[in-house]
């Protein structure tokens, strides 16, 4: 399908445990894309093509981009932290920003991503440095991780908790 015109892009959950998605693409002028994305498997199965003009076949682009579509779908579908994630809690407090910021771009920052995937704190203020710096490196280096951050409070320890953690790109 040639991307051209206007486009109408609808994501929805076909079986969320398994990760598969339903995507409907609507383009102007060409026709409607009705496809199912395992994301487990990284296949882009395409259920319905509805073209208009029946030269516009669906190309290995339009599977690359339906697949990147659904893949940032599903990722800001969810707020929380995946459940296999390797925490690092170092029960580390500070007082100033300045002194959160040292410890999280000298310590949490080299080991995030290598060693572990998250890093769990009740200072915020190390917990913003810490995505500060995670955003400066995807900046000036290229994109390295996908970088994400949440907070939520326990009712049973009664702690905020800050949780930042990456995913490679």
């Amino acid at each position: 399908m040639p991307s051209m015109g206007w486009s109408i892009v609808k994501y929805h959950w076909g079986d969320e445990q398994n990760k598969v998605i339903h995507v409907t693409e609507t383009l102007k002028g060409v026709g409607t894309l009705t496809a199912h994305v395992n994301l487990a498997d990284d296949v882009v199965e395409i259920i319905k093509a509805d073209l208009i003009e029946p030269s516009n076949a669906v190309t290995s682009d339009d599977r690359a981009r339906i697949l990147k579509g659904a893949r940032d779908w599903a990722r800001r579908q969810s707020p929380r932290y995946p459940k296999d994630i390797r925490w690092h809690e170092d029960g580390m407090k500070f007082e100033t920003h300045r002194e959160s910021w040292e410890w999280a771009s000298s310590v949490v920052y080299n080991e995030i991503g290598n060693i572990y995937e998250g890093y769990r704190t009740e200072d915020e203020k190390i917990a913003c440095s810490l995505v500060y710096e995670l955003t400066r490196l995807n900046t000036f280096h290229g994109p390295t991780f996908y970088v994400f951050a949440h907070n939520e409070y326990n009712q049973t320890d009664q702690k905020r908790w800050y949780m930042v953690w990456v995913e490679r790109v």
